[in-house]
Order: C-alpha cells, then structure tokens, then sequence
C-alpha cells in the first residue's frame, strides 16, 4: 500500500525538465489534504537564452493538485492550478545590458503520479505558466519529471 491515502502525509518533490527556451529545475514540499487534494510549495529556477539574449528565472510557487483519475492506487491523474511570484535576469553580451525583472502569474498543470515503492513516486508533468512580469512575453511551457520522497 502507498502512502497516498494518509491525510497530512508529506513529501518532498524534485523535478527538472525543458520550457520553450531552456532547462527547468524544482524542489518542492507537497502535503496531502486528503485523498483527492494536494498542496504543494516551489522553488523554481530556469536558464535559457533567446536569440542573443541569456536568462534565468526563479519562482516561488504555491499550487493546489485535485485527483481526477486513479488505476489501483498505482497511477494518479491529477489538475493543478496555483500563483506564483519570482525574478528574472536577462543579459546581452551584445549590447552590453542587464536587467531585473519582478514576475508574477498564474499556472496550469496536468501531472501524474506513478507510484515505483510504498515512498517513492515518478512525477510526470505539463505546466502553462502565464508570467505577467516576463520580458520574452506572458506564456511559457514546462515538461518536467522527476521524483517524489514521503517523509
């Protein structure tokens, strides 16, 4: 048995993956609300460069997940919709130009979770971030995967 079903139950996330322009990497604490609801908290950091110009981004992330869709507690389809706040740096070695940038947003997820081991889960998620704050426009995509712990 996993430990999906004990309310309050925590884990810790580790995910990377690729957006549109560069790598992505996160770490996360996720808490069980009760068997359908999850919260989680993240830490996300970004690099890429567009054209000629190089970035990182790093976001704080508050996210909620809801179980749409279970396979003997095995396999978890899950929404998730949450905020986020953050800061981006872009550079041009060009033109010589640096800049900071408050960001704030929106995000969309579908993952799934597939539980391997009683405590350990591989992480498989899509994320739509709107970032109202970004200088290379509002939208953004991530593919990410990775692994859950249950402490």
């Amino acid at each position: 048995m996993n430990l999906r079903h004990i309310m309050g139950f925590q884990a810790l996330d580790f995910t990377t993956g690729l957006n549109q322009y560069g790598r992505q990497f996160s770490f996360g604490y996720s808490r069980l609300e009760n068997e359908k609801l999850m919260e989680r908290i993240l830490i996300s950091s970004e690099t890429g460069k567009i054209n000629l110009t190089g970035y990182t981004t790093n976001y704080l992330i508050l996210e909620l997940n809801h179980t749409v869709y279970k396979i003997k507690d095995v396999l978890f389809f899950n929404l998730g919709y949450g905020v986020l706040t953050g800061d981006e740096t872009t550079s041009n070695e060009v033109i010589n130009n640096k800049t900071n940038t408050f960001s704030y947003g929106l995000l969309l997820d579908v993952n799934s979770e597939i539980y391997l081991l009683r405590r350990f889960v591989l992480l498989i998620e899509f994320k739509e971030i709107w970032d109202n704050g970004s200088s290379f426009g509002p939208f953004r995509y991530y593919g990410n995967a990775g692994l859950r712990f249950y402490l």
